[in-house]
């Protein structure tokens, strides 16, 4: 990389508030089910919810939270679902996924 690249493009913790707003509204995320033992996804859904109210949420602390998966605990879903309204299916394992 060079300096004219760094300067043109600055890495993402560099960026404000806005532009890091503007990231999060074009994230997208879902629940995925899981038969426990498959490989596979039987459920999805997308979340109704800006990046901001699922770090709240999901208790995140660092900006790069949102990149990964998550595999639910019971308290996670029950605040996800107060949080969106939502209540999710009991006989699967629940992941949280992000996409952009």
């Amino acid at each position: 990389m060079t300096i004219t690249q760094y300067v043109s493009d600055p890495p993402l913790f560099l960026k404000n508030k806005s532009q890091a707003t503007q990231r999060d509204r074009a994230m997208k995320y879902k629940i995925i089910g899981v038969v426990d033992g498959n490989d596979f996804a039987t459920y999805e859904t997308t979340l109704g919810i800006d990046g901001e109210a699922l770090a709240k949420t999901m208790n995140w602390s660092q900006k790069e939270d949102h990149l990964y998966d998550y595999e639910l605990s019971a308290a996670q879903i029950e605040a996800l679902e107060k949080a969106c309204s939502i209540e999710f299916p009991r006989n699967f394992l629940l992941f949280l996924t992000s996409s952009n």
